[in-house]
């Protein structure tokens, strides 16, 4: 079960949701390979497991098996079959990003991670332990985010959420609409509107203008996604996102300035 004289292709998605803990192959990445049994035990690998702080997701590996494709899969480490062996919940090597709830760049994830970053060459490493000599060859990105929601039931806090979000929608649409045609004139549509409402002339602050300043700053808050050092969601803020693409053109230019003042290093330095 050496794998020697076999291809594997990995096409892995730079992005992918999972609804369970346990991360396998099949559900980040499309594979193939002409041998259907390394492909069938490749998909079923688990490369890593995410630990939300319920304790049955901390089963002891040793004692666990797993079916795949018919046959039982050990996915212990205690001397069984080298070709059904898998290592689970490893987190060697993968970068705990800084929406990840971990440790920093050990890549060792507390309780409470839900999107983590993995390298394909951990993938790899993985698949190795299974088939020493097995030839991978990958056609996706080099490093993949793994984002962990569980299903849900609908309730009726996440119904009352939904029309909360449809009415805020809709009221904001309109006064989108109404500014628009008064030329950004916010006074003006506040004016008109408390006066067709209420029928009387606006006479100083109008519960209006209170509503639209309370609004606004809670609307800054949630769009920048983070109150001081606290972050709201798992997501980069936007600001996190615009400075990776700055380093990311930094980068870039810097590279192209090189090529083309010929002091690249490559093989014939």
């Amino acid at each position: 079960m050496s794998g020697a004289g076999q291809t594997l292709y990995l096409k892995l998605d730079q992005n992918s949701l999972v609804r369970e803990p346990a991360v396998r192959l099949e559900d980040v990445a499309e594979a193939e390979c002409a041998d259907a049994g390394i492909l069938r035990k490749v998909k079923a690998l688990e490369i890593y497991r995410f630990h939300c702080g319920d304790s049955r997701w901390f089963t002891d590996r040793n004692k666990r098996n797993k079916t795949a494709g018919g046959g039982s899969v050990n996915r212990g480490t205690d001397g069984g079959d080298p070709g059904t062996h898998s290592a689970v919940s490893k987190e060697k090597g993968a970068k705990t990003t800084e929406h990840a709830k971990g440790k920093g760049a050990s890549g060792k994830a507390r309780t409470g991670g839900r999107v983590q970053v993995i390298s394909v060459l951990d993938v790899i490493e993985e698949i190795h332990k299974i088939y020493p000599a097995l030839e991978i060859v990958s056609l996706g990105a080099p490093d993949f985010v793994v984002r962990y929601e569980p299903v849900r039931e609908k309730s009726g806090a996440q119904l009352a959420k939904t029309a909360f979000l449809c009415v805020v929608l809709f009221f904001g649409s309109a006064f989108t609409i109404m500014t628009f045609i008064q030329d950004v004139s916010v006074g003006e549509v506040f004016d008109r509107f408390y006066m067709r409402v209420t029928g009387a002339d606006p006479m100083g602050v109008t519960p209006l203008e209170i509503g639209f300043c309370i609004g606004l700053a809670f609307g800054i808050i949630f769009f920048y996604n983070h109150i001081g050092r606290k972050k709201i969601t798992d997501d980069p803020t936007p600001i996190q996102v615009q400075m990776r693409k700055y380093e990311q053109d930094v980068d870039n230019t810097y590279i192209e300035n090189s090529g083309r003042k010929g002091k690249e290093i490559d093989a014939d330095n």
